[in-house]
């Protein structure tokens, strides 16, 4: 089972787990502006750094396919800054989301191609 066709870089199919979710955010996140300090297997997945107009802030992410699974989960608020997904079904999150399906839409799709030449 895949997910619908995005062709971003060299990923052919939309993510349908979490280590999808995973996958791609490592596929773009230079292009963001995080810098990934740390990533994991358990909570929260992985620390990062973004610049916020001063200096670089850590923050804690943990990686869902869909935004409310951090709820279903049971996943402490205050354990956590940020939740990157792929659907963002949880409107009411106290936390931060960056959801993916959205984001890719508009970051350029020749990532990957610029920076591996294929034989």
């Amino acid at each position: 089972m895949v997910g619908k066709p995005i062709h971003y870089g060299g990923l052919v199919y939309a993510p349908i787990n979490e280590l999808g979710i995973v996958l791609l955010f490592g596929m773009i996140f230079e292009e963001i502006g995080i810098i990934v300090e740390e990533i994991k297997s358990g909570f929260p997945d992985a620390t990062i750094r973004r610049f916020n107009g001063r200096g670089w802030t850590k923050e804690l992410v943990e990686f869902e396919y869909k935004s409310s699974q951090y709820k279903q989960h049971r996943h402490p608020i205050n354990g956590c800054d940020i939740i990157v997904c792929w659907d963002h079904d949880w409107p009411e999150s106290p936390l931060e989301v960056i959801e993916l399906s959205h984001l890719i839409k508009l970051l350029p799709r020749d990532l990957i191609e610029k920076k591996v030449k294929c034989r």
